[in-house]
């Protein structure tokens, strides 16, 4: 469904269910670290996350490659237990959707692999100001964000990345290629929100593993969490306890 300008993103009907994930790995063992030690549990507002996608035509030279990627980022939340993504994206002229929240990364991955590239200029203000209505609604843990390029007021995208931080809702933004004007608009979107800038390459698939994974571990038990994952040599928690040590 398309929305105007003015209007709120709806949720397209695609369907998935919000069975929780089983998961096997250390994330469900931390956990249970996590309650003996006091800390907060998970709960379907700190296990929310979504993630945005830029699929306007100037991704469409690499876009096969990083629909790749991207996938594998899906079947990795398959391995965290309980955690819910949401897919948006925009392309075309004024087009932007939303999944709704589902457990099933691999099924939304599916889905995601039958977007088709659009000419359009970039919504990220919409993806913004949606997860600001979604934090607002029922609560997010973040806001993964992969894309090219920016054609928007950098400042405004700031200024809803501070709104997001405030709210302590982090922006984890991936950036495909090279577009230095960009980058440095990422770049403060993600500092501003308290978030992490990656570049999205053939290593992102794993970083983006990671992320999720620390994000789970960070939204159920705070920092307490990310350092029993990070003592065990996970990488994503490692990553993340770093950038929280750099922002103190």
């Amino acid at each position: 469904m398309k929305t105007t300008r003015n209007s709120p993103l709806k949720n397209t009907g695609y369907g998935g269910d919000n069975r929780n994930l089983v998961s096997t790995d250390k994330v469900a063992t931390f956990l249970k670290r996590v309650e003996r030690l006091g800390e907060p549990k998970a709960n379907q507002a700190n296990s929310r996350l979504i993630v945005a996608l830029d699929a306007t035509l100037s991704r469409q030279p690499t876009w096969d490659a990083a629909v790749n990627l991207q996938f594998e980022m899906f079947k990795a939340a398959n391995e965290f237990n309980g955690l819910l993504l949401e897919l948006v994206f925009f392309r075309g002229y004024d087009q932007c959707k939303a999944s709704g929240f589902v457990g099933n990364g691999r099924s939304l991955g599916e889905k995601m692999t039958r977007i088709v590239c659009q000419g359009g200029q970039t919504q990220i203000e919409k993806v913004l100001r949606h997860g600001l209505r979604r934090r607002k609604e029922m609560g997010i843990a973040g806001l993964i964000y992969i894309g090219d390029t920016v054609e928007e007021n950098p400042d405004m995208l700031c200024q809803l990345a501070g709104e997001l931080g405030i709210l302590q809702v982090p922006l984890y933004v991936f950036q495909e290629g090279y577009c230095q004007n960009a980058q440095s608009c990422f770049k403060e979107m993600a500092r501003i929100s308290g978030g992490i800038y990656q570049a999205f390459d053939q290593g992102a698939a794993n970083r983006l593993r990671d992320i999720l994974g620390a994000i789970a571990a960070y939204s159920s038990g705070g920092e307490s969490a990310l350092k029993v994952l990070s003592s065990n040599g996970d990488q994503g928690a490692r990553m993340l306890l770093t950038h929280f040590k750099s922002e103190k």
